[in-house]
């Protein structure tokens, strides 16, 4: 069980660090997480977005129109900062991101260039890990079909532009839903694992105490079987000694040496049980002990 728990250790200790951190920053519900994630992820989009228009594009021959490239970083931005809506009502953050990407589509195709940022990955993501996978793939097949329409009206004469455009987009999509869902079957069965490893647990542990419980009633019967009836014996003896030691002497020194007696045999017998509970008498690891006496020894106990 331990390789399927252990499959990702840097993973989980990652996840665990990263948890402690936001919650030290009082970031411990999952709206104010994804609010932080919406707000990391605008600010790379537009530095990204920025460095792009403003150096890279022109540097391999493609320019945008200022106000233009200015639009679509706004509407990259603003995409970025739905994401704060990611797992408090995906369906509608994923709305709200494609409706969004039309005008993405209407500024950037006539350019001939496509611009997509991480934003509508992210949302098909969650939307693939939080809900059923038929009511996923329903979603994404949505959101393909409105901005294949989009992209229908904004460049209907050029059909490879279209083409292409409409098959990034269902990659996309597609690819973030599996990705999620993927994700979302392994959080489970690894919940499953824990749950079930956490159950054997305590089975094991309550068969140990089971046998701890009976090993001691084992051990208790054995002590009593040893050296009670001797003990016994010896308590009642002692009574009738006090009473002999005055008027007859020599019963009661035929008492003390019986008692003696019984007492030197009581404490062969509980050393024969101790070594019996340390080692198997007669194997290895056993420490010489002779056996605990049994029905051998009853006409001596009769007689005694």
């Amino acid at each position: 069980m331990r390789d399927h728990t252990d499959t990702e250790p840097g993973t989980h200790r990652l996840t665990k660090w990263l948890d402690g951190r936001l919650t030290r920053l009082g970031l411990t519900g999952v709206f104010p997480r994804d609010c932080l994630l919406a707000a990391t992820l605008t600010v790379s989009t537009f530095v990204l977005l920025t460095v792009l228009f403003r150096f890279v594009a022109p540097a391999e021959g493609v320019t945008f129109d200022p106000a233009r490239a200015g639009l679509l970083i706004a509407v990259c931005s603003a995409q970025a900062m739905l994401l704060c809506l990611r797992r408090v009502r995906p369906l509608l953050c994923l709305a709200l991101i494609v409706g969004l990407q039309l005008p993405i589509i209407g500024v950037s195709l006539p350019e001939e260039a496509t611009i997509r940022g991480l934003a509508p990955f992210i949302a098909a993501y969650t939307v693939g890990s939080l809900l059923p996978v038929r009511r996923a793939l329903l979603a994404v097949g949505v959101a393909v079909a409105v901005e294949s329409i989009g992209v229908a009206v904004v460049v209907i004469p050029d059909v490879l532009t279209a083409l292409a455009y409409v098959s990034a987009s269902a990659l996309t999509y597609a690819s973030a839903t599996f990705v999620g869902g993927y994700v979302a079957t392994h959080r489970r069965y690894v919940e499953l694992v824990r749950v079930r490893a956490d159950e054997a647990i305590r089975e094991q542990h309550t068969k140990v105490q089971a046998a701890i419980g009976a090993e001691r009633s084992r051990m208790a019967r054995e002590l009593h079987d040893v050296a009670a009836h001797h003990l016994s014996g010896m308590v009642v003896q002692a009574a009738a000694v006090e009473r002999l030691i005055d008027r007859d002497p020599a019963a009661a020194k035929a008492g003390v040496a019986w008692i003696r007696s019984q007492g030197k045999e009581t404490l062969d017998n509980l050393r024969l049980v101790v070594g019996v509970l340390r080692g198997r008498p007669g194997h290895e690891g056993g420490d010489g002990a002779a056996p605990v006496p049994g029905l051998g020894m009853l006409d001596d106990l009769v007689r005694t």
